[in-house]
């Protein structure tokens, strides 16, 4: 696997082209706020961002938030914003940074976001309704589509699979985005899907199954995702990254409260193009509400074992000092 390599061979003025080619959901500077540019990709895992907006809990702790949506590039494309300067903080898999650390490119984590519990998976593989795959093993000499062939979601395939007794090499995966994942199944491009919400809910009730809960190979319960920024940024700003830090950690524990799921799918669908109508259907994220190395080991650990790290990376060596910890 290849983490950030193929990023790191790049120029940092492509970040921007790719931050930037989303949809900017703010505006102008506010009076008597700090402005801080923030790059989401606009998913239920990293919507603390909407809620504390939506909610006046950025305006609260005196942050005026400028959220712009990555169209394409998951973590890799934040951090490469966060790194090349066309963002003050992003969100993205915690892989992603401890790569970045990795490459002596200064991200700090600063507060937690989306956390996998084996409970209620937002993330899970799906075959055809009638395939008669069974088995991680029955997808020997088969494709697989994920949504990037590196990352969480090949690092828990991969887990899965070795614990199925499949031969990895005997395994061939393709990326393919979500949206078009249940059609690739359910046409026989491909044989099984890695597919997260909402589209993971929309396929199953049309023409798949769920054939496994692929993460919870990796652990029970770990962290993620997370909310990140430069080191750089940090020690201009401590004030102001501990402010966004507290702010993210009001947002999660409201959003974790099930009587609020409601509220905070109205909040989602009006920033994002969610489908209401599987909004109440599926598993909703939930969020890490302090970021914990004991959390993101389980995680970090898997990275290593399948070489999306070169090496063991602490999790307590992410952390900024203006994140808030147990």
């Amino acid at each position: 696997m290849r983490g950030l390599s193929a990023f790191c061979g790049r120029s940092l003025l492509l970040a921007g082209a790719i931050v930037f080619s989303g949809v900017s959901v703010q505006g102008a500077d506010i009076p008597g706020l700090t402005t801080i540019r923030i790059v989401d990709a606009g998913q239920d895992v990293d919507a603390e961002a909407f809620y504390a907006e939506d909610l006046g809990i950025f305006k609260k702790y005196g942050i005026h938030a400028d959220i712009t949506l990555l169209r394409k590039g998951g973590g890799a494309a934040a951090v490469a914003a966060i790194a090349g300067g066309a963002a003050d903080v992003g969100e993205g898999d915690i892989v992603s940074v401890a790569n970045a650390h990795q490459r002596g490119i200064s991200i700090v984590l600063l507060a937690p976001s989306g956390i996998f519990r084996a409970s209620a998976p937002t993330t899970e593989v799906i075959v055809a309704k009638d395939s008669p795959i069974k088995t991680g093993k029955d997808l020997e000499g088969k494709a697989v589509a994920l949504i990037s062939p590196e990352g969480p979601s090949r690092i828990a395939t991969n887990a899965w699979l070795e614990k199925d007794g499949a031969a990895l090499d005997k395994v061939q995966f393709i990326e393919i985005p979500p949206v078009n994942m249940a059609a690739a199944v359910d046409h026989g491009t491909v044989a099984a899907a890695v597919i997260n919400e909402p589209a993971l809910v929309a396929s199953t009730q049309s023409c798949c199954r769920v054939l496994a809960n692929n993460f919870a190979s990796v652990g029970n319960t770990w962290q993620l995702n997370a909310w990140y920024s430069s080191a750089d940024w940090v020690a201009k700003n401590p004030a102001l990254a501990h402010k966004f830090a507290q702010a993210i950690h009001e947002a999660a524990i409201w959003a974790n409260n099930p009587a609020n799921h409601a509220k905070s799918g109205e909040i989602l669908s009006k920033y994002t193009p969610f489908p209401p109508d599987l909004l109440s259907k599926m598993n909703r994220a939930t969020f890490g509400e302090t970021l914990d190395p004991k959390t993101m080991a389980p995680l970090l650990d898997a990275a290593l074992k399948y070489k999306a790290l070169q090496a063991a990376v602490p999790g307590k060596d992410l952390i900024s000092s203006a994140a808030l910890t147990p």
